[in-house]
């Protein structure tokens, strides 16, 4: 084609008169470098007309028909046109307009203002029409519009020659034809009639119409994404048409889909119809062609597609098996990686937690598991210091050194044969004291102790008791006897006034009274009725009695017991013989201590007490007074310490001493501790503090190693007689021993942050925690005064502990995280625990020993829950006495608002009051039985069970039952509507958690529903625990050392451990994050944790 053209330019051509508007792709003109060569030679540029032409093309015209302008009109539309491409269209349009408008033969400035400068004249015009059409006509009119033009790029806009047929698809005829008559009348749309006049021609006048009428420009930037898609039909529609009907461009899929929408909306013309429906053929052609060969290819492949799917699961089958036998051999592995690293504990702990690291990573699902064997290791203890015997002490002669620690642990004295060597042990260091050397006259030491409440050391020797208090001050205290008296065994009292020694013969026991300046002979006993000879002194706690005891006699049925009981000064003897029956066959390892005593019954030992025993002799029945307790592993020995609290195995075989708290059931393993050869006893060699915090024990090869009972193991481990953590988990206050007074501790990482001396705070102690940060201590009065006071903790800064004393009164009471009380006299006083302030007083007008009320001690006043305070009012007029129940709310921690009064009848004198559950319910004790008012719901009427009955506010509810046998009841709260029953075996543990143990499961649910348990586990569980919030709840399956530490939510494994490492009456902190031991040790609930924070700690103390 181009080459055509080319030979057609090579003739002369004169430039058209009359040049169209020429549209040439220069890229295409690029790609033809010759033809644009002859295509710009050939170019008749059509130039926009200056001022003085657009002035002649305005007058000339004019001056032929007599038009005159009024001055300066021609000059106004000269400028509005001048310079614009589409100049002259406008200016047609706009002399059009004033011609219409002209007044004789003269159109004046006015009638350009009216009908508007050439640039707007032709959007006023069209917007003065549409104003003045219907609403059904201008939406014709926008519809219309949107199919007279055509989307261009960018924002371009084009007119479309379309016919009339076309536009009657966008509305009604008649309305079609009524806008294109109007419009072609004001010039705005060019007709070209047709027959039939369907086949109209109808097009926008000027394209300057579309792009500057700002109401159609509103109308395009609405419709652009749809008229850009239309664009795009009308251009593939084209591209189509132009290849030959090409089916490459029809349209499919998506694409389709959209324009068949496009077509259902009749916004398309024939062309693109016509394209629509040939892509829509094609497709269903291609459709059809794809289920044929689908069916053909489903018709082929049934049976092989059958067998392979035979075979997929039969795969999968000997997948899943395969994968179950390995994860279930890794578990197993796993399990016995973690049960041998328990075993090896005290042999090679750094090993240990290795093996343990590599199983966590190996099998995740066992952490919980693992982190039991790190806690388990709490319990653990190697040397905290070894020190060297007395020089010349060696493994030939054990007999030859004497191990004795002090009250407190700090100091130790080793007495050898040939000298006596005193340590101080602090730090984990030992520092030497004093040294000497041997007296002659002592002769060999076969006992020694210190002596309670002084500086002095008694030893037990072979030539008698002696008194030692420096380096030359050494008191031998008198002999019962000229004859040699040899000390075999010896034991001090508590408070350091009695000493006993058995002399080595088995048949003399004396008790010497212990003074400042020296010891007067007590008892000078010769046994003479006792067939076998004794092998145990003791006194019991309280110095009232000491406890001589024999072996068993030879038939093995009963062994004798030498009772020495104190009236005053003076001591009498009572021998007793003692079934050993139920613990046969008995066994020449015997302890003693403060009132117990035991022999070694392996693999267990048997223990008992003389309380038993009197017990059992003064009832006269066969009853056995000892127990037989079975044992996981064997020891060799036995012994009983600090009063008979801590008793003390020895096991040769693990080469360790395992040190049992009998009172929590809490157990420590030293480690390398004990190699000694069997001996009769071994109370010389080992020697526990009084306060448990150390044990000292000599080893075969003469060094002496000192263990630590407690301190710190990188989990808070402290030594308290009571301690709490407070209601945020962050803090612990400890009641610590002796003079230390209350420290705060870190709970996270043990450290003490705090301290506060008080020495005069007594036994009379008890915690109540308010709101995180505040505690308080109810003491008795300092002095000698009567009654209790409070001691007030702000332990809200770190680093810190305020303390606040209250003034002394008759009587306290607490409500945690709410208000405590304080009664003096008839006068009551409540205040808010977090500032001490008082929000509450009143005095009661009948004396409080009149008053028959609720108790003894508060009479006719309760606490409650969220700052509910209950007062019940009695007033005495003459004989009778007017009884009304007042309730207050505390508010903002200020002041006690009264809150409702509820007069009872005057016959109701007797009844009680308190609050039950979170303080919404008020109780009454009446005579008919208990009732239940719904303080928040005063109107309400009572609800009444029998007395007797057993009650409990669980959730929203109140669950009751007459006696322990019987199901519980439900009522809701609110309306005391039944709500259903729980079984008789129900268990309401609070925060709407109940739990039932039936045969077979424990199982615990959450209020109401009682259909999906929260968590169900097999076998019987004791005494399940939760935390404050009902999250974590700690299980322990009967028979079993393990406790398990559990999600609520999720029933998932949190934590495993031994409830050796904690005792038996440990707690779970308020927010469930850590479980309180029975000794003082905090450890996290969280395996995670434990596996984070325990393993690098543990491995320092190895």
């Amino acid at each position: 084609m181009f080459d055509l053209l080319m030979a057609q330019s090579s003739q002369s051509v004169e430039p058209p008169r009359n040049p169209g508007r020429f549209n040439v792709d220069t890229l295409l003109a690029r790609e033809y470098p010759e033809f644009n060569r002859r295509y710009a030679q050939s170019v008749f540029p059509l130039v926009a007309m200056d001022a003085a032409q657009l002035r002649q093309a305005i007058e000339a015209p004019a001056q032929r028909v007599g038009l005159k302008f009024q001055s300066g009109l021609v000059d106004e539309l000269v400028r509005s046109v001048v310079g614009e491409d589409a100049g002259l269209p406008l200016l047609q349009f706009s002399l059009m307009a004033l011609w219409d408008r002209r007044h004789g033969n003269l159109i004046t400035l006015d009638m350009l203002r009216d009908v508007g400068s050439p640039r707007r004249a032709m959007t006023l015009a069209a917007e003065r029409r549409y104003q003045l059409l219907s609403p059904e006509q201008q939406q014709a009119t926008r519809e219309m519009f949107l199919v007279l033009s055509r989307q261009g790029e960018g924002a371009t806009v084009f007119r479309n020659r379309v016919t009339r047929r076309r536009l009657h698809e966008v509305a009604d005829r008649p309305i079609v034809d009524r806008v294109i008559e109007l419009f072609v009348r004001d010039r705005l749309l060019r007709l070209t009639p047709r027959v039939p006049s369907s086949e109209d021609l109808v097009e926008v006048a000027h394209e300057a119409l579309l792009r500057n009428w700002e109401r159609l420009q509103t109308l395009f930037e609405e419709r652009r994404a749809e008229r850009e898609r239309l664009a795009f039909l009308r251009k593939q529609a084209l591209r189509w048409r132009e290849s030959g009907f090409d089916k490459a461009y029809l349209l499919s899929g998506l694409a389709l889909k959209e324009a068949q929408a496009e077509t259902s909306a009749g916004r398309l013309g024939d062309n693109e119809r016509s394209f629509i429906e040939r892509s829509e053929q094609v497709e269903q052609e291609l459709t059809a062609q794809q289920a044929a060969a689908l069916a053909r290819e489903r018709r082929n492949n049934r049976i092989t597609k059958g067998a392979l799917m035979v075979t997929l699961v039969l795969l999968l089958m000997l997948g899943r098996t395969y994968w179950n036998q390995r994860d279930e051999g890794l578990r197993v592995k796993a399990l016995q990686g973690i049960g041998e690293a328990r075993s090896r504990l005290g042999r090679d702990p750094n090993g240990t937690w290795d093996s343990l690291s590599k199983t966590i990573e190996k099998y995740p699902a066992l952490t919980a598991t693992a982190a039991g064997v790190y806690v388990d290791a709490l319990n653990f203890r190697w040397p905290e210091v070894t020190v060297a015997g007395p020089a010349g002490d060696g493994d030939a002669r054990l007999d030859s050194t004497v191990v004795a620690l002090d009250a407190t642990g700090e100091r130790m004295l080793l007495v050898g044969r040939h000298e006596w060597v005193e340590w101080r042990i602090e730090g984990g260091k030992a520092t030497q004291l004093r040294r000497r050397k041997t007296p002659p006259e002592v002769g060999r030491v076969n006992f020694a102790a210190y002596v309670p409440a002084s500086n002095k050391v008694a030893l037990g020797t072979e030539r008698g008791v002696w008194l030692w208090q420096g380096d030359d001050d050494l008191e031998q205290i008198p002999s019962p006897s000229a004859d040699t008296f040899r000390v075999l065994r010896m034991d001090i009292s508590d408070d350091g006034q009695w000493l006993a020694a058995l002399g080595d013969d088995g048949k003399r026991v004396s008790i010497w009274r212990l003074m400042d300046n020296n010891a007067q002979l007590a008892v000078d006993h010769q046994v003479v009725r006792m067939p076998e000879s004794v092998v145990l002194v003791n006194f019991d706690r309280e110095a009232q009695r000491l406890y001589a005891l024999a072996r068993v006699n030879e038939k093995g049925a009963v062994f004798e017991q030498l009772i020495f009981e104190r009236r005053g000064d003076t001591f009498s003897a009572k021998p007793k013989a003692v079934s050993v029956a139920s613990c046969q066959p008995a066994s020449p390892n015997w302890a003693a201590g403060g009132g117990s005593f035991g022999f070694m019954l392996k693999p267990g030992l048997c223990s008992g007490s003389h309380d038993a025993v009197a017990s059992v002799q003064r009832s006269g029945t066969n009853a056995q007074p000892l127990e037989p307790i079975p044992m996981d592993e064997v020891a060799d020995d036995i012994m009983l310490a600090v009063r008979g609290r801590l008793m003390i195995r020895f096991i040769r075989r693990s080469n360790e001493v395992v040190v049992e708290d009998q009172e929590s059931s809490s157990e420590i393993r030293l480690q390398g501790a004990f190699d000694l050869p069997p001996l009769d006893y071994y109370e010389h060699l080992i020697s526990v503090s009084r306060n448990r915090e150390r044990l000292a024990i000599r080893s075969q090869d003469g060094s002496v190693k000192v263990y630590a009972l407690g301190g710190d193991m990188g989990i808070a481990t402290i030594r308290a007689r009571s301690s709490q953590i407070t209601s945020d988990d962050r803090h612990l206050l400890a009641r610590l021993p002796g003079p230390q007074g209350v420290g705060l501790y870190d709970v996270g990482s043990g450290r003490r942050l705090s301290s506060l001396p008080y020495v005069n705070l007594g036994d009379d102690l008890s915690f109540s925690l308010d709101t995180p940060g505040m505690a308080h201590l109810r003491m008795p009065c300092q002095g000698k005064q009567a009654g209790f006071q409070v001691v007030s903790f702000d332990v809200r800064q770190d680093r810190a502990i305020k303390l606040r004393v209250s003034e002394c009164v008759e009587l306290i009471e607490y409500r945690q995280r709410d208000v405590y009380l304080m009664k003096k006299g008839n006068e009551v006083k409540v205040y808010a625990a977090g500032s001490g302030r008082v929000v509450f007083t009143h005095e009661f007008q009948i004396p409080a020993k009149d008053l028959q009320l609720d108790s003894v001690d508060l009479p006719g006043i309760a606490l409650g829950a969220n700052g509910r305070i209950l007062l019940k009012e009695v007033t005495r007029a003459g004989a009778v006495n007017k009884v009304q129940i007042k309730t207050f709310r505390i508010q903002d921690g200020v002041t006690a608002v009264p809150e409702r009064e509820i007069p009872l009848p005057e016959d109701r004198y007797g009844v009680t009051i308190a609050f039950h559950g979170d303080g919404r319910l008020l109780l009454l004790g009446r005579e008919k039985g208990i009732s239940f008012m719904d303080l928040d719901h005063p109107d309400l009427e009572l609800f009444t069970v029998p007395w007797g009955s057993i009650t409990q506010r669980i959730d929203n509810m109140l669950a009751h039952r007459p006696d322990s046998e019987a199901a519980w009841q439900l009522h809701k709260l609110g309306s005391w509507e039944a709500a259903g029953e729980l079984p008789a075996n129900a268990v309401l543990a609070g925060n709407g958690l109940v739990h039932v143990q039936d045969e077979r499961n424990w199982t615990l649910y959450r209020l109401p529903n009682m259909t999906r348990p929260l968590i169900t586990r097999p076998g019987r569980m004791e005494s399940p625990r939760f935390d404050a919030l009902g999250k974590t709840v700690a299980l322990q399956l009967a028979g079993s050392d393990r406790i398990h530490v559990l999600d609520v939510e999720t029933g998932d494994v949190r934590l495993e451990a031994a409830q050796t490492a904690l005792g038996l009456n440990y707690e779970i902190s308020p927010g469930g994050r850590y479980l309180l031991g029975q000794d003082g040790r905090v450890i996290p609930a969280d395996a995670k944790v434990v596996c984070g924070q325990l393993p690098a700690s543990l491995s320092r103390h190895g």
